[in-house]
Protein backbone atom coordinates (compact mmCIF):
# COMPACT_ATOMS: atom_id res chain seq x y z
CA UNK A 1 0.00 0.00 0.00
CA UNK A 2 1.58 3.03 -0.89
CA UNK A 3 -0.06 6.67 0.85
CA UNK A 4 -1.56 8.98 -1.74
CA UNK A 5 -2.75 12.44 -0.90
CA UNK A 6 -6.19 13.52 -2.57
CA UNK A 7 -5.54 16.68 -4.45
CA UNK A 8 -8.96 19.16 -5.83
CA UNK A 9 -7.87 21.34 -8.53
CA UNK A 10 -11.47 21.92 -10.37
CA UNK A 11 -13.33 19.05 -11.22
CA UNK A 12 -10.23 16.90 -11.02
CA UNK A 13 -9.03 14.66 -8.15
CA UNK A 14 -5.72 13.75 -8.37
CA UNK A 15 -3.42 11.50 -5.82
CA UNK A 16 -0.28 12.58 -5.54
CA UNK A 17 2.31 9.63 -3.56
CA UNK A 18 3.12 11.19 -0.57
CA UNK A 19 7.15 10.67 -1.06
CA UNK A 20 7.00 13.11 -3.72
CA UNK A 21 5.43 16.07 -1.43
CA UNK A 22 6.92 18.29 0.15
CA UNK A 23 5.20 20.76 2.48
CA UNK A 24 1.61 22.09 2.14
CA UNK A 25 0.40 25.34 3.40
CA UNK A 26 -2.77 27.69 2.21
CA UNK A 27 -2.22 30.59 -0.06
CA UNK A 28 -2.06 33.42 2.27
CA UNK A 29 -4.46 36.36 1.23
CA UNK A 30 -1.84 39.08 1.32
CA UNK A 31 0.18 36.64 -1.67
CA UNK A 32 -0.86 37.70 -4.76
CA UNK A 33 0.16 35.24 -8.11
CA UNK A 34 0.42 37.32 -10.85
CA UNK A 35 1.99 35.96 -14.56
CA UNK A 36 5.28 35.17 -14.42
CA UNK A 37 8.27 37.61 -14.95
CA UNK A 38 11.43 36.39 -15.63
CA UNK A 39 13.44 37.21 -11.93
CA UNK A 40 15.74 34.65 -10.17
CA UNK A 41 15.05 36.39 -6.54
CA UNK A 42 11.19 35.91 -6.80
CA UNK A 43 9.32 32.22 -5.78
CA UNK A 44 7.93 30.75 -9.03
CA UNK A 45 4.87 28.61 -8.84
CA UNK A 46 2.88 26.25 -10.96
CA UNK A 47 -0.81 27.07 -10.91
CA UNK A 48 -2.03 23.81 -11.74
CA UNK A 49 -5.79 25.27 -12.00
CA UNK A 50 -4.43 27.72 -14.58
CA UNK A 51 -2.59 24.81 -16.31
CA UNK A 52 -5.50 22.34 -16.61
CA UNK A 53 -7.85 25.50 -17.85
CA UNK A 54 -10.57 25.16 -14.70
CA UNK A 55 -12.04 28.27 -12.40
CA UNK A 56 -10.11 28.97 -9.77
CA UNK A 57 -10.96 30.32 -6.50
CA UNK A 58 -9.75 33.02 -5.01
CA UNK A 59 -8.02 31.13 -1.95
CA UNK A 60 -6.11 27.56 -2.53
CA UNK A 61 -3.01 26.27 -1.35
CA UNK A 62 0.56 25.57 -2.27
CA UNK A 63 2.04 22.16 -2.38
CA UNK A 64 5.52 21.59 -2.69
CA UNK A 65 6.38 18.38 -5.36
CA UNK A 66 9.66 16.87 -6.05
CA UNK A 67 10.20 13.71 -8.33
CA UNK A 68 11.56 10.68 -6.90
CA UNK A 69 15.35 11.38 -7.58
CA UNK A 70 14.83 15.14 -5.97
CA UNK A 71 16.23 16.60 -9.64
CA UNK A 72 12.84 18.42 -10.27
CA UNK A 73 11.12 20.70 -7.57
CA UNK A 74 8.09 22.66 -8.01
CA UNK A 75 5.46 24.21 -6.37
CA UNK A 76 2.22 23.61 -7.32
CA UNK A 77 -0.91 26.09 -6.73
CA UNK A 78 -4.14 23.84 -6.20
CA UNK A 79 -7.74 24.27 -4.95
CA UNK A 80 -7.08 22.07 -1.85
CA UNK A 81 -5.84 18.82 -0.24
CA UNK A 82 -8.70 16.61 0.95
CA UNK A 83 -7.46 13.52 2.54
CA UNK A 84 -4.56 10.63 2.24
CA UNK A 85 -5.82 7.70 1.14
CA UNK A 86 -4.16 4.49 0.29
CA UNK A 87 -3.13 2.53 -2.88
CA UNK A 88 -2.83 -0.81 -3.27
CA UNK A 89 -1.31 -2.39 -6.61
CA UNK A 90 -4.31 -3.40 -8.18
CA UNK A 91 -6.42 -0.49 -7.08
CA UNK A 92 -5.27 1.74 -10.08
CA UNK A 93 -7.55 1.31 -13.60
CA UNK A 94 -6.27 2.03 -17.07
CA UNK A 95 -6.76 6.08 -17.44
CA UNK A 96 -10.18 7.44 -18.67
CA UNK A 97 -10.32 9.37 -21.71
CA UNK A 98 -8.19 12.91 -20.55
CA UNK A 99 -7.48 16.06 -21.88
CA UNK A 100 -4.00 15.73 -23.75
CA UNK A 101 -2.84 18.16 -20.87
CA UNK A 102 -3.34 15.37 -18.06
CA UNK A 103 -2.36 12.56 -20.11
CA UNK A 104 1.29 12.59 -20.26
CA UNK A 105 1.29 13.50 -16.23
CA UNK A 106 -1.16 10.24 -14.96
CA UNK A 107 -0.40 7.03 -14.84
CA UNK A 108 -4.07 5.32 -13.89
CA UNK A 109 -7.01 5.93 -12.41
CA UNK A 110 -8.96 4.73 -9.14
CA UNK A 111 -12.16 5.25 -8.18
CA UNK A 112 -13.14 6.66 -5.31
CA UNK A 113 -16.56 5.25 -3.27
CA UNK A 114 -18.51 7.93 -5.16
CA UNK A 115 -17.64 6.56 -8.31
CA UNK A 116 -15.94 9.86 -9.63
CA UNK A 117 -12.02 8.50 -10.91
CA UNK A 118 -9.37 10.18 -8.73
CA UNK A 119 -6.28 10.41 -11.45
CA UNK A 120 -3.25 9.09 -10.23
CA UNK A 121 -0.23 11.60 -10.76
CA UNK A 122 3.40 9.75 -11.67
CA UNK A 123 6.16 9.86 -8.98
CA UNK A 124 8.59 10.92 -11.62
CA UNK A 125 6.67 12.87 -14.01
CA UNK A 126 7.68 16.19 -15.86
CA UNK A 127 6.03 18.71 -17.39
CA UNK A 128 5.24 18.26 -21.40
CA UNK A 129 7.71 20.86 -23.25
CA UNK A 130 8.21 19.32 -26.11
CA UNK A 131 5.97 21.14 -28.73
CA UNK A 132 5.32 24.92 -28.98
CA UNK A 133 1.97 24.98 -27.97
CA UNK A 134 3.10 22.56 -24.93
CA UNK A 135 5.78 25.68 -23.98
CA UNK A 136 3.17 27.71 -23.93
CA UNK A 137 0.60 26.48 -21.69
CA UNK A 138 3.35 25.81 -19.24
CA UNK A 139 4.60 29.22 -19.52
CA UNK A 140 0.89 30.64 -19.08
CA UNK A 141 0.58 29.00 -15.70
CA UNK A 142 3.82 30.05 -14.19
CA UNK A 143 3.20 32.84 -11.62
CA UNK A 144 5.04 34.72 -9.41
CA UNK A 145 4.61 36.35 -5.73
CA UNK A 146 3.80 39.76 -5.25
CA UNK A 147 4.64 40.96 -1.86
CA UNK A 148 2.70 44.01 -0.54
Amino acid sequence: MIEHLVARCGVYRMLFPSENVGDIRPLPEFVRLSPVKIRRTVPVVLDLRVYLGVPAPDCGVRMGWHSTDGARRVDLVLDEVEAIVHCGPGDRRPTPMLPPRLRLLCDGAMPDSQGRFRLCIRPDTALPVSSPRDRRDVLAALRFEEMP
